[in-house]
This record gives structure tokens, sequence and C-alpha cells, in this order.
């Protein structure tokens, strides 16, 4: 009797461990087949999203993209905020140079005009090299509304500003408000910050000068990968000295990768 009750364990214990063993056996076939496969499927999204597709240079997102960050002229103004960058990358630029693109990027119905009536009367830039030769300030540039005469000023706001810098830069870009704005390839007129109006008004001062040389451009080539358009861009010097007859033609590549909310942010203008 005690014979056959030790059979029946061992029996039990066998059937147990046949049953384990076989559901291992199923299990390791089964998580190793979805494993490759996953890892397959892994390895071909990873090719399809890191295709290159050539993108028609004409499209709205390539002209809307490229003109976010060349000004639409052909003088020597065309690239000043790049200070002469050939490799100017938006995560080592100054605040100046990314609030001068922001400020070109603002929208018609963004710029309005304010009374100069509570407005000082002149101010000094910051970090501006002043000239012996002139008054050590910038002058509030009256009169430059049109049809409004000398008793108002242009203005734009401190949030449409804000707008305009994170459309280019990501959701989480910030400038400091008292960053001086300047819009001109010769540092003659600057926007500064007022507190009171939370906004810009214009100063000017005395000065300038002539450049020997303007610039054309042009859309060459533009690519996109999953998250990435690279946009092609060439740039020829034109002399404006009768005496100089070089042209000279360089190539651009401007940069922008996407975000999480799909927008696209500028990244960078290097010379190929």
């Amino acid at each position: 009797m005690k014979t056959n009750k030790i059979l029946v364990v061992l029996v039990v214990i066998f059937f147990l461990t046949t049953l384990v063993s076989l559901g291992y056996i199923c299990y390791e076939k089964y998580f190793n087949t979805n494993s490759n496969s996953n890892t397959n499927t892994n390895e071909n999204n990873n090719l399809t999203d890191n295709k290159e597709e050539e993108l028609d240079i004409n499209s709205r997102l390539v002209k809307s993209l490229y003109n976010k960050v060349v000004l639409d002229d052909n003088s020597s103004n065309k690239y000043f905020m790049y200070a002469n960058n050939d490799n100017y990358t938006v995560s080592k630029a100054s605040e100046e140079s990314k609030l001068t693109l922001a400020y070109f990027n603002l929208k018609n119905n963004n710029l309005s005009s304010v009374s100069i009536s509570n407005l000082p009367e002149t101010t000094v830039v910051p970090g501006y090299s002043y000239s012996s030769y002139g008054m050590p300030y910038h002058t509030l540039n009256k009169g430059d509304v049109g049809g409004l005469g000398d008793n108002y000023v242009s203005f734009f706001s401190y949030d449409d500003l804000l707008l305009a810098y994170k459309d280019l830069f990501g959701n989480d870009a910030t400038f400091s408000k008292n960053t001086p704005i300047r819009t001109d390839n010769y540092s003659v007129l600057y926007y500064i910050y007022n507190n009171t109006l939370d906004g810009y008004v214009p100063y000017i001062t005395e000065g300038g000068g002539t450049s020997s040389f303007n610039y054309n451009s042009e859309i060459t080539k533009a690519l996109k990968t999953n998250n990435q358009i690279l946009i092609y861009e060439r740039v020829n010097t034109v002399p404006l000295n009768s005496n100089t007859t070089t042209n000279e033609s360089s190539t651009y590549i401007y940069t922008f990768n996407i975000d999480n909310d799909g927008m696209y942010s500028f990244v960078s203008r290097v010379k190929e």
C-alpha cells in the first residue's frame, strides 16, 4: 500500500514537472518570436523614419520656414542679425540676434502706435558703443507712424513679441524684456522696452554707414527626415564698388527641428 502511494506521488510530480516544462518552452517560444518581431518592426520603423525625402522648394512649408529666418530683400541688411557668423547656432546665439529675428516675424496687426506724452525723450541703449562725435544716447523716434504726426511713435507689445519668439525657437524659449532690439545693419534704430506700456517703442541715433556689397539668394534644395528639415540656400555677394567685379557665391544650410506640438523650430544656419 505504501509503495502504491509513493508511485502515485512520483507520477503526480512527473506530470507537474512536464506541464511546467512545456509551459516554459511555449512561453520562451512566444516571447522570443514577439521580441524578434518587435525588434524587426522597430528597425523597419527606424529605417522608414530616417528616410530622406526631397521637398518642393516652392512649397508653402519650405517657403514659410525660410522666410522666417532670412529678410525679404537683397540688400546688405539681409543677414545682419547673424553678424557675419557662418556657423550660427541658436543654442549659442546672442539674445539680441534672436530678438531681431522675432521682431521681423511680427505680424502687421501686431504693430500699432502710442502717444509720446509719457515716454522718455532719450535713452541709453545697453551695450551700444557710442561715438565720441555723437551724443551718448538714442532719441525717441517721433513721427515714424505715417499720418499721425510727431506726437506718436510705433509700438508692439511684449506678449506679441514673445509669441513670435516662441514660434521661431520653441514653446520653452524665453528672453529678457530689457534686451534692446536691433532693427538695422548699422544699429541706429533700436526698440526699447517700456515697463508702463509692457511693450516696445523706437529710439534712434545719428550715424550709420554704407555697405560695399549686397546679397542675392535663392533656395536650391530642401530635404526632410522624420523630425528635421534642411533648407539649402545659394548666396551671391554682389559688390557695389565699380572697381570690383568678382561675385562670391556660397551655400548655407538652415536646419529646423520638429517639436512635440508638430511645429518646426529654428536650429542653425551653417555655411556648407
